[in-house]
């Protein structure tokens, strides 16, 4: 072999090497690059979702490859038996505002993993989810129960961080409000708000964890200014509004399929944006 051609061999070769090099540490920075994020969504009847399963589009029913969604019934036997969806659609009759909101922030963000934990329960009131709520004379006089329902998310959050023990625990998604309409429980919701997500990033290992509330689709005054303070005042919070979003059903107490789906958005975009 003369010199000519050896040069030319050992020319290629480099190349060959410095590609596959380079082509090796753009795949490894991005694997180091990706984080998976676990997010709760939770609250009553909105967040559950009212829609009809089958108004549900079939963009709206797969699952992205960049997620795993947990929707157990809280009123299981034990709740903290988690087990992913195949769909979004899998086993239910209603739909609400969740599917959209994982498939946007998914998309988002495809190089990251989305694990969502959903548990919403439909006429629930904010005293059932806060086991230091106060004055809890308030609750009694409803008859509501105080933090019965806060026992089985706790269980699942412990459920799922031990499924998923690297996962960052990013968002608690909240929306809730309807049942606490009257006069005395919404002079006192922003502060049992405060407990709630205080509480949640408590279990969750991580207090500065993001704490995104939506506004409920009918409610007082006094709890929309509750969620507004609050949101104004915790920093890792922001609000999402909904006033300007179609509802439809009973008294205009749910959204109708329209309205989740912009929730969704709206929901994804909040988070989105916090994520920067």
């Amino acid at each position: 072999m003369n010199i000519l051609a050896r040069t030319r061999m050992i020319c290629a070769t480099m190349i060959f090497a410095a590609g596959f090099l380079l082509a090796f540490l753009g795949f490894t920075s991005s694997s180091a690059n990706a984080t998976d994020y676990i997010v709760i969504c939770s609250g009553q009847s909105n967040m559950g979702g009212v829609a009809k399963v089958e108004e549900m589009p079939d963009e709206l029913r797969k699952m992205p490859a960049n997620v795993t969604y947990y929707c157990l019934d809280p009123k299981a036997a034990d709740p903290s038996k988690l087990e992913p969806m195949k769909s979004f659609d899998e086993g239910r009759k209603k739909y609400g505002p969740v599917p959209r909101f994982a498939i946007d922030i998914a998309k988002a963000n495809p190089k990251d993993k989305f694990i969502i934990l959903h548990n919403a329960v439909g006429g629930s009131a904010l005293s059932q989810w806060v086991p230091d709520y106060a004055p809890k004379e308030v609750a009694e006089k409803y008859k509501w129960g105080i933090g019965n329902l806060y026992k089985p998310l706790e269980a699942q959050i412990a459920s799922i961080r031990k499924l998923h023990p690297d996962a960052k625990m990013l968002a608690f998604l909240w929306l809730q409000g309807e049942t606490d309409s009257f006069d005395d429980t919404s002079a006192i919701y922003k502060d049992n708000l405060a407990r709630l997500v205080a509480n949640v990033r408590k279990d969750c290992g991580n207090p500065e964890m993001l704490a995104v509330v939506a506004e409920p689709a009918k409610s007082s005054d006094g709890v929309f200014k509750g969620i507004a303070d609050f949101t104004n005042e915790d920093k890792m919070s922001v609000l999402v509004q909904t006033k300007d979003i179609s509802a439809g059903g009973h008294s205009n107490l749910h959204f109708n399929a329209k309205g989740y789906d912009e929730l969704g958005k709206r929901f994804a975009k909040a988070l989105a944006a916090k994520m920067k």
